[in-house]
């Protein structure tokens, strides 16, 4: 969930390529693999990912039946056998036999693209470390909460797969609605579903204060950016070390808040330093104020060890990727490519997230790492790139 997305897609790339219509024109067949076919990085972390990957994919049986490369159309079963034939093959292996493996046994499909087949824009995001404490005090003041109960899923693919409702949903792109249950009967004896909370309400209203929401609490601009990536560490008082990973979000739309800054801080400055040093100068009301610009809200979890993707695995530092689910299959493996003289990259990659703005065929956010160190290279990294995914002959 990079902050930085929209401001790139509405002042960089006006000329961008028509969006993508459907899964077959996503991937696009190569008849061999790139000539710079290598990687960069330990092979064993890509290993263990694609082990956690086949747990997720075997215990998750409604969610991903299919993978789907262009016109070609693979079962779940068939994929998962192709990474399990790469693992047992790679056993005890240094890494230029994986690659050969993959080179002899994956065919290569070259992602749509933006403004040409193959290349996409490459931004990045992290894990942040904050301080925080169990019990809010005059720092750390601000609640990290909890999926509440109220929150509910709509599903409008259902409603739209049903000829008995004559109802339009042409213009929706999502298969489902976010919305909050109305706990009382209207004078129809049905419960209505309303939108759900937004962030001035949720954090300026407080609206689901006293509901036992609370899992810790930050300090509110540290909340804020928490959000934006999805997951992270909280370091409590005592030393502990607490993961919380992405929960839900309260389906309003996401709004990348540096773009209310453009009269304060040109566009080739933005990043989220900047960003964060224009809040931090704010009283804390029109910190809040301003925050609010952005509706979105995302709720976390505890999870033990790493964060989670939205596959259910665990990160892999420099190999998990986030790309749009509608088009790409969640669980593939790909290859990407920077080819920038000062900046290249060249490995595996395993495409297990997702992002609020992270969408089309063009667009991929490469996973860094977690803390200070993650964030200042994760913060302004944009990229052009090159970005294969890979199925099993």
């Amino acid at each position: 969930m990079n902050i930085f997305v929209l401001l790139l897609a509405l002042f960089v790339y006006s000329c961008a390529r028509a969006p993508l219509e459907n899964k077959e024109m996503a991937l696009r067949k190569l008849d061999a693999p790139p000539s710079s076919f290598s990687d960069d990085l330990d092979i064993k972390p890509f290993l263990e990912g694609i082990r956690d990957s086949i747990k997720q994919l075997k215990s998750n049986e409604a969610r991903f039946g299919e993978f789907q490369f262009g016109e070609r159309v693979i079962y779940k079963e068939d994929y998962i056998k192709g990474l399990e034939n790469l693992i047992q093959k790679s056993k005890n292996k240094d890494k230029q036999f994986v690659l050969d493996y993959i080179r002899n046994n994956f065919d290569f499909y070259e992602v749509y693209g933006r403004d040409k087949p193959g290349e996409i824009l490459l931004t990045s995001y992290f894990a942040p470390l904050y301080n925080g404490r169990k019990k809010a005090d005059k720092t750390y003041s601000q609640p990290l909460y909890k999926l509440p109960k109220d929150l509910v899923e709509v599903s409008l693919k259902d409603f739209k797969e049903n000829e008995d409702y004559n109802l339009n949903f042409e213009e929706v792109e999502k298969n489902y609605v976010l919305g909050r249950l109305d706990p009382d009967v209207n004078d129809r004896g049905a419960r209505r579903v309303f939108p759900y909370y937004s962030r001035e309400q949720i954090d300026m209203d407080e609206v689901l204060s006293g509901r036992k929401l609370e899992i810790a609490y930050v300090d509110p601009v540290d909340a804020f950016f928490l959000q934006i990536q999805g997951s992270g560490v909280i370091r409590l008082k005592d030393g502990q070390l607490w993961t919380l990973g992405y929960s839900g979000q309260n389906g309003r739309k996401y709004e990348a808040i540096g773009k209310f800054l453009l009269d304060k801080i040109p566009v080739e400055e933005m990043s989220m330093g900047k960003i964060e040093d224009y809040l931090r100068s704010l009283n804390m009301f029109d910190q809040y104020k301003f925050m609010a610009k952005n509706p979105s809200y995302v709720f976390f979890r505890k999870i033990d060890g790493r964060p989670i993707t939205t596959l259910g695995t665990r990160v892999v530092d420099g190999r998990t990727m986030a790309t749009d689910a509608k088009f790409f299959p969640k669980g593939a493996i790909g290859f990407l490519q920077v080819k920038e003289e000062d900046f290249k990259i060249n490995r595996l990659v395993l495409d297990h997230d997702t992002g609020g703005a992270i969408y089309g065929g063009g667009r991929a956010d490469l996973f860094w790492g977690i803390g200070k160190e993650a964030q200042k290279m994760a913060g302004p990294f944009r990229k052009f790139a090159k970005l294969y995914f890979l199925a099993p002959r």
